[in-house]
């Protein structure tokens, strides 16, 4: 007898998902090292835009959501079993499991960034970023620790990264780490979220993921807060709805919707006012949201959700 093929997951989708963020983190990292103009909607205020600075194929420097999508991803895959459970009335089961998640997530960001650590620590002792030190990109320059003057020094420097770090961040020798610690307090929001809503009913559950995105939204939590409550409602439509999300919409609306959705995403992070599509964008997002935050941040993070909560089921 033939045996049963692997089980297909109900979130596959979201590991394609991780491949292309990740992928559009690189190019980023790339071009803000080598182009950074591409931030910008055109080389220079009154002139036309390059290639790569126009809308859609700006996304290679799309890193800002590639990280909104992580953070979304987040509260996803920690909201979708408690969810599950929740809906079936296994709340026991949910608890135990929550439990168990608030330890396993720690280890599984804690000790592959500490080792990453211990590594770019012993490198940077070694003088291997002296080379990195000299190239004419500020964004890779200003990643390239030197020798510390005595080991005492280093060792110090070392520990400190490996304790403050996870409280103050970013890291002293992989500056590229800054996320990890948001990760981690975003984890740990949702599982306080999932255990406050615990006992509620399905209407409330979703009044209150509400409730605390736009709590976020209006005292600037742009990093995290809006994309991870984003991801505790769509595990939420994951499993009241499914497939069912998208079926009463016509054919062509879920792909226009997609599109829409890029095109957000494309809002660039410097000088928007250069060009007119960003200009209208930035007037119009001045008005609801507070004063003295990122604008780019929040509407990736609207770009990205709408993509996300448009994905095949």
């Amino acid at each position: 007898m033939a045996s049963a093929g692997p089980k297909r997951r109900e979130d596959n989708w979201v590991d394609g998902l991780r491949g292309v963020a990740s992928f559009i983190v690189v190019t980023g990292h790339i071009c803000t090292a080598f182009v950074p103009y591409l931030h910008s909607p055109a080389p220079r205020e009154g002139a036309g835009p390059l290639l790569f600075q126009l809308p859609f194929f700006r996304l290679v420097v799309g890193g800002r959501g590639a990280v909104a999508i992580f953070f979304i991803i987040t509260g996803f895959v920690n909201s979708l079993n408690p969810v599950k459970n929740s809906r079936n009335n296994n709340t026991s089961v949910a608890l135990v499991n929550l439990a168990r998640s608030t330890f396993t997530r720690s280890g599984r960001l804690v000790l592959p960034t500490s080792i990453a650590i211990c590594i770019a620590w012993f490198l940077a002792q070694m003088g291997a970023f002296h080379m990195a030190s000299r190239v004419n990109a500020t964004w890779i320059r200003v990643q390239a620790h030197p020798p510390d003057s005595s080991w005492g020094e280093a060792l110090f420097k070392l520990f400190r990264a490996l304790t403050l770090y996870w409280n103050a961040g970013p890291g002293e020798y992989d500056g590229t780490h800054w996320t990890l610690v948001y990760f981690l307090q975003g984890s740990f929001r949702i599982y306080l979220a999932l255990l406050a809503m615990m006992l509620l009913k399905t209407r409330y559950w979703r009044l209150v993921t509400l409730f605390l995105y736009v709590w976020c939204w209006s005292i600037g939590d742009y990093i995290v807060g809006i994309n991870i409550f984003a991801g505790l409602m769509l595990a939420q439509l994951q499993v009241d709805l499914g497939s069912r999300a998208t079926s009463f919409l016509p054919n062509p609306v879920p792909s226009l919707i997609i599109i829409m959705g890029l095109f957000i995403w494309s809002f660039p992070q410097h000088n928007a006012e250069w060009m007119y599509w960003s200009r209208i964008m930035k007037h119009f997002l001045e008005q609801i949201i507070p004063n003295n935050t990122d604008i780019s941040r929040y509407w990736v993070s609207i770009g990205t959700s709408v993509l996300m909560h448009l994905q095949p089921q």
